[in-house]
This record gives C-alpha cells, sequence and structure tokens, in this order.
C-alpha cells in the first residue's frame, strides 16, 4: 500500500509540473481567476473528458463503451493522465522490466491502458518496441519451424568478415569510446579499431580504413542488426563495394558468433 501511495505521489508531482495538466487541473477544480481566456477555452473543451480523483490527480474519463480501434477490447472508464516526464519509465516499466518481459507492442499497450493514459500512446508503445530489435529472442520456439538459416562458412581467407562492437569502453584521450572488431571467417584473424560513432558513416569509413586498404572487398560482411549496420547508408556503401550483408535474424543472433565471442 505504501509503494502504491508513493507512486501516486510521484505521477501526481509530475502532472503539477505539467502546465496543460495544471491548467487543467486548476479549470476542473474551479481555481479559474488566474488563466487567461486562451487557457479558459481551451480547457473549457477539454473538460468534459477529465475529472480530478480524491488524490488530486487528473484521469482522463473516456466515453462508456468506446472501442479501442487497436485491439478492439473496451476502453477503461477513468485512467491517470501520465506526464511526459514519466513516459519513458512507464515504458520501460511495462515492456522491458523482468514484468514488463517484452511482450510486445499490443500487450504492452493494453497492460499501460489499464491504469494510465496519455496522448499517442500506441505510437509511443511502438516507437518505444521498436528500439528493442531483439525482443522477439524472449517469446519462445517460434512457432512456424523452417529449416536453419545456418553460420556461414569461409572456404578462403577474407571471403567472409564478420564485424561486431565492443561498446561503452573508457574515452581515450583521442575521444574514442569503442571498439569495431573484424573478424575474417575463415582463420579468425582479427582487426580492432577504436571509434567514437557507431554512426553508419563512420562505420563505412572504419571499414574501409582498417579492413579494405589491406584485404579489399569481402563477399560477405556478417554483422548484427545493430543499427549502423543496417542502415540505409551502410547498404549502398556495400552495394558500392560489391558485397553482400549477411545480417544475423533477430532470433538467433549467435550466428554471429565469432564476432561476438571477441567481445
Amino acid at each position: 500500500m505504501a509503494i502504491q501511495e508513493e507512486r501516486w505521489r510521484r505521477v501526481r508531482s509530475a502532472q503539477d509540473e505539467e502546465a496543460w495538466i495544471v491548467e487543467c487541473k486548476r479549470y476542473l477544480s474551479g481555481e479559474v481567476d488566474g488563466l487567461d481566456s486562451a487557457q479558459v477555452e481551451r480547457c473549457a473543451k477539454l473538460a468534459p473528458s477529465f475529472e480530478v480523483d480524491a488524490r488530486g490527480l487528473v484521469r482522463y474519463i473516456s466515453p462508456s463503451g468506446r472501442m479501442s480501434p487497436h485491439d478492439g477490447t473496451e476502453d477503461p472508464v477513468a485512467r491517470v493522465v501520465m506526464p511526459t516526464t514519466l513516459h519513458e519509465e512507464s515504458l520501460n516499466h511495462y515492456h522491458s522490466s523482468l514484468d514488463g518481459s517484452h511482450q510486445g507492442v499490443s500487450r504492452t499497450f493494453a497492460r499501460i491502458r489499464e491504469t494510465f493514459y496519455w496522448r499517442g500512446l500506441f505510437r509511443s508503445v511502438q516507437e518505444f518496441a521498436a528500439r528493442w530489435p531483439d525482443c522477439t529472442t524472449g517469446k519462445g520456439v517460434p512457432r512456424l519451424h523452417a529449416p536453419s538459416p545456418g553460420n556461414i562458412i569461409a572456404t578462403r581467407p577474407f571471403q567472409v568478415v564478420a564485424m561486431d562492437f565492443i561498446p561503452a569502453l573508457p574515452v581515450s584521450y583521442l575521444g574514442n569510446s569503442e571498439l569495431l572488431v573484424f573478424v575474417d571467417l575463415f582463420a579468425g584473424f582479427t582487426i580492432l579499431k577504436a571509434t567514437h560513432s557507431r554512426t553508419a558513416k563512420n562505420v563505412a569509413e572504419v571499414y574501409e580504413e582498417a579492413d579494405y586498404r589491406r584485404f579489399r572487398a569481402s563477399e560477405a560482411l556478417r554483422h548484427d542488426r545493430e543499427a549502423g549496420f543496417v542502415s540505409a547508408f551502410f547498404r549502398q556503401f556495400n552495394e558500392l563495394m560489391g558485397q553482400r550483408q549477411r545480417a544475423t535474424l533477430a532470433y538467433r543472433p549467435q550466428a554471429n558468433g565469432m564476432a561476438a565471442r571477441k567481445v
């Protein structure tokens, strides 16, 4: 009970710091003296959809029986308005924590919507979940069975090069805090290159300097689904080089095991 009360206290405190919620709360409480005409007009339009409960929390009131356009279920009647400053924390709790268990967009959206409301909630959940490309690793065995994609087997030196990042290292005097690893899948020859960024442009520059200048282009690059590796820029770079990209599947990151083991 104490934990729940602390939770509501934090939400109420954050509500009191967000301008439109403060205006709406004052209007609903009849304290309109400090509001200008534009604020009163705006609050008058919002008022039918909101209320202030006994804890001083502003709640959103959905029309009775309205169906959600996302999953076809009925909206709860009154939900606490979640301030912008707590959106990220709420998304992390309901999606990424041990309690959330990476249950995907629809389930995360439904769980948050049971208690909370904010404008653009579904889009927020979509965008947050998209930042976790390996969510499917926690969803058990795929229901649809298909042949294993298998690991790539190289038959000559530098035919296939695997690459991966070693992140979050102490910043060097040159400002570098990452290592980009290149591993020849035939002989295991490894190249490490310090870098300061994971952008696609920087990845391309590092590859050209550390690998291409010494061994020329490979037939294929093996990598995970790091944003800099799967971007349109890096894809076009590889097309110019005449080499293919072989990204691992989201549910099978171990397919890039040789590079990952260097990390």
